[in-house]
């Protein structure tokens, strides 16, 4: 012990690193005390400890001191100001917060990855009571004050003395799960699992089944410009981040990662080509719209100097789907959908653009030619008119205008006229094909709930009964259709693995309407499986 030296920088050193999201020691002195006072508290604890060494115990004066005194009577609303509980309330008081940091902390990770900040300012605490403690507890999270709150309903909580424990957890429980199956459903349009891919940057390189995506960022697109030149560097922040994310590595480097011949087991992405990728590699982009091309995985991602001289972050991605790519042979076709009287319009702009470009500038001059001859008859006929006359002058000249000027042509399509009928496009994608149909009524378990979902698809089209489809077979566990789906004896439709997690979980019951499921053995439903895959094809590529 005599060989052990400390110093008033050490101390005032390890002062200054204390965690104040930490629960406070025995003594029961905050942190957060303990850090803002370190210029204060260092030298007098130097001196303590050193004496402490030296006698071989702590001094009786700093155990008086750290003594906190408690009053006898007290209101029956603030328990934690009676002698018996007063210390012990304390240290779980600061526990607890500890806890609720810790869960905070979970929740705020998670919206960084899934791309929704966690704002501290709109997070409110309660102090129960620290009426006559010495250190008022100040709540704060990664350094940010968290505004204290005087009413309790104010934070969803609400304290009664014949609340049971047990059922406000579960009334609670119950209410996140919906407010959590909302979120589910709500993360795809945060997360980069659908990737567009139209050569926006030029350091893309497209080889079908793996290509080198360029990361977002870097152009000053102010002044509302939807495209410009690359201007500076690229950083690893929102986007680029979140698709690094899903590449198989342990960490997250500015310097990058390489997946290797793990690259497999990183998180999907699914691929959309658009059209506008012709230009550069014709022969993997669609000829019209978007088109889907299934799963691919991050293999890597690294930064490099791209040809505009700045710094672009670079993701090589490579496919990981059991169907066949759009591309190769045996691969499925699908017709194309449009929106509603996108084909009409077109139709139109094609044909006036005809029509403009038939005469070309001969037209235009005979046109006026013609026009200047039409007016000088007109005025050679009003010297032996009446005064009337320049009334039918004027309507005359305006009509002329009406219907030789090459400016008033607008396409029919935006003329409404009540005895005409605009040519309604024969909606070809309202019928099932024949493999889909016969898929459809393979699967005799859900025959009710197919029955609705082509009813559906005779009313509204075939788009809509892929919608409705995607919402009568949802897992109400994972909040997305059913992979490899299991329908029960009561007739609800689950995940396999949701399904078994489940019954680990609560027991072997119908997590939908708790029906006792003892004696079922799980199996999946492969005719309902045959008839989704038929229908969304790859919905369920990449997921186990």
């Amino acid at each position: 012990m005599s060989k052990i030296r400390i110093r008033q920088k050490e101390v005032y050193k390890t002062l200054r690193n204390l965690d104040v999201s930490k629960a406070s020691g025995p003594d029961g002195i905050p942190a957060v005390v303990l850090k803002c006072c370190a210029p204060e508290l260092s030298p007098i604890l130097t001196r303590l400890f050193r004496l402490s060494l030296e006698t071989g115990q702590v001094p009786v004066a700093w155990k008086l001191v750290n003594v906190q005194p408690v009053p006898k009577k007290v209101v029956e609303r603030y328990v934690s100001d009676a002698r018996t509980n007063g210390t012990q309330i304390q240290s779980l008081r600061e526990s607890m917060v500890e806890r609720l940091n810790s869960s905070l902390m979970a929740v705020s990770d998670w919206g960084d990855a899934n791309l929704v900040k966690f704002n501290v300012t709109k997070t409110q605490a309660c102090l129960f009571s620290a009426k006559l403690s010495q250190f008022p507890l100040a709540p704060t999270f990664r350094n940010v004050s968290v505004p204290i709150s005087d009413h309790l309903e104010l934070l969803g909580v609400t304290l009664l003395p014949t609340l049971n424990f047990g059922s406000y957890i579960e009334s609670k429980a119950q209410l996140a799960g919906r407010k959590l199956g909302i979120l589910w459903r709500v993360r795809r349009y945060f997360t980069p699992e659908q990737l567009p891919s139209a050569g926006g940057y030029e350091d893309d390189v497209d080889h079908g089944n793996e290509f080198t995506y360029t990361g977002s960022g870097g152009r000053d697109l102010s002044g509302n410009k939807r495209t410009a030149e690359q201007s500076c560097d690229q950083t690893l922040t929102r986007e680029n981040k979140a698709l690094a994310r899903n590449c198989a590595v342990n960490s997250i480097s500015e310097e990058g990662g390489d997946a290797g011949d793990n690259w497999r087991n990183g998180k999907p992405v699914r691929v959309v080509r658009s059209y506008k990728m012709l230009k550069h590699f014709p022969k993997y982009a669609p000829k019209e719209g978007i088109r889907y091309d299934g799963i691919y995985k991050v293999v890597k991602y690294y930064p490099e100097k791209g040809l505009s001289g700045f710094i672009v972050w670079k993701y090589l991605l490579r496919r990981d789907d059991p169907n066949p790519a759009p591309w190769e042979p045996g691969a499925k076709e699908y017709p194309i959908i449009y929106p509603d009287g996108y084909l009409e319009a077109e139709a139109e702009k094609k044909a006036l653009k005809e029509k403009n470009s038939k005469g070309g500038k001969g037209a235009k001059k005979g046109s006026k030619k013609r026009a200047l001859r039409e007016s000088n008859q007109t005025t050679e006929s009003e010297s032996d008119a009446s005064p009337p006359v320049k009334k039918r002058k004027t309507t005359k000249v305006i009509k002329t205008k009406a219907t030789k000027s090459p400016k008033t042509n607008i396409a029919s399509i935006f003329l409404k006229s009540p005895n005409r009928k605009s040519p309604r496009k024969k909606d070809t994608e309202s019928k099932l094909s024949e493999e889909e149909m016969a898929a459809v009524k393979a699967d005799t378990l859900n025959e009710k709930l197919w029955s609705e979902c082509l009813v559906v698809c005779e009313a509204r089209g075939k788009k809509e009964f892929v919608e409705y489809v995607t919402q009568m077979f949802l897992c109400i566990i994972c909040q997305e259709v059913a992979v490899t789906p299991v329908t029960t004896p009561c007739l609800h439709n689950f995940c396999l693995a949701c399904l078994r997690q489940a019954f680990k979980a609560s027991g072997a019951q119908c997590p939908c309407c708790r029906h006792s499921l003892i004696k079922y053995e799980i199996e999946p439903n492969e005719e309902l499986k045959t008839a989704l895959r038929s229908i969304l094809a790859g919905y369920d590529a990449g997921k186990k």
